[in-house]
């Protein structure tokens, strides 16, 4: 039995010729060379589908096709296709954007069984453009020099990091006890927070913030608020053992439908968070993490984050970054041509409406 099945799903719904090329990258790399290597596929009945099918195939990869029936990408439906036919001890949900470092299955392997975890949240390292072409090499990242630059505040190389994301590892069993992903988020976003957010409530020990369906973004998860928070305490600790996936820079989709149906994804997942809380059976948090719960029920995100440093088995020497909350746009290294830019674009539109 294979210790991982990972499940990629791919759809040519957005960036085609990108998903064929890392796709592509992914197998030729040999970084799963060991594992069973699913690609979950949303076809439109094209060539290109067809190509990029057989293509997979030759290589010696699964892949699982999905019509797709509308123009929304059901993110969630192909990730339980792909869950379907999966053999292996462990499921890990993979974004075709993402790699590796070389250590990454091992030492993932062995959080999963020291641990005694049914599932692991990895972490995900932002790349620039700049960080992209300097840190990848042969299908892998270079992990001690990517961490490097995000400790050291070198956001020309790493614009953020992401502390919870659909890349998540966990056993078929605790999978199935939650159904998979729900299929009902469409298009981007929230779908995978869904996903996290039911395993973390399982977890008895936890706390439960009185903010808990608030979705609030932060740069830093020092200042991190609502669901996320508690996100964090399960997907830092990873992070800090140096468990995490590089992102590959890519441009933003043009494609705005690809954004719109947030507001509906959110309602979603409020929905579902209510339903497993109902049924989660009253607990009191962990002494760990009783001294976290401020007096209105929220979480300190900064104590938090100190804790989980302290007791990290490496901590890193400087962990300021994790405590940063300056937006990493601030220092992006076009932002003062950026800004001229945006200044004619608008003057330009109001001579034209003129």
């Amino acid at each position: 039995m294979h210790s991982f099945s990972v499940v990629v799903p791919t759809a040519f719904h957005i960036g085609g010729r990108d998903v064929v090329r890392r796709a592509e990258g992914l197998i030729r790399s040999g970084a799963f060379a060991e594992q069973e290597l699913i690609f979950s596929h949303g076809t439109r009945a094209r060539a290109k589908d067809e190509h990029f099918c057989k293509t997979i195939q030759n290589a010696g990869s699964l892949i699982v096709q999905t019509p797709l029936k509308s123009e929304r990408l059901p993110l969630g439906q192909l990730r339980n296709r792909g869950a379907r036919i999966a053999t292996g001890k462990y499921l890990l949900f993979w974004d075709v954007d993402l790699l590796p470092s070389q250590d990454f299955l091992e030492n993932l392997r062995h959080w999963l069984d020291s641990e005694q975890r049914p599932f692991a949240i990895v972490p995900s390292l932002y790349a620039s453009a700049a960080g992209t072409r300097q840190f990848v090499k042969g299908g892998s990242f270079d992990k001690s020099q990517s961490m490097s630059a995000f400790y050291e505040h070198r956001r020309d190389l790493i614009l953020h990091l992401a502390l919870n994301t659909s890349t998540v590892a966990v056993t078929k069993d605790c999978y199935s006890s939650l159904g998979g992903f729900d299929e009902r988020f469409l298009d981007h976003g929230l779908e995978d927070l869904d996903f996290l957010l039911r395993l973390a409530l399982k977890d008895g020990s936890l706390p439960i913030p009185s903010d808990l369906l608030t979705d609030t973004r932060h740069q830093s998860p020092a200042f991190s608020s609502g669901f996320r928070s508690i996100l964090n305490l399960l997907s830092l600790p990873l992070f800090l053992e140096g468990i995490v996936t590089l992102h590959q820079w890519h441009r933003r989709p043009s494609g705005a439908d690809y954004y719109a149906r947030r507001s509906e994804n959110w309602r979603l997942l409020e929905e579902n968070v209510r339903t497993t809380l109902q049924l989660r059976k009253p607990t009191e948090p962990s002494r760990d993490w009783r001294s976290l719960i401020r007096d209105d029920g929220t979480l300190d995100s900064v104590l938090a984050v100190r804790t989980l440093v302290l007791q990290a088995r490496c901590p890193p020497l400087d962990p300021s970054a994790l405590f940063d909350e300056v937006p990493q746009h601030y220092f992006h290294t076009n932002r003062w041509w950026r800004g001229v830019r945006r200044g004619l674009q608008r003057t330009f539109c109001r001579r034209s409406r003129g």
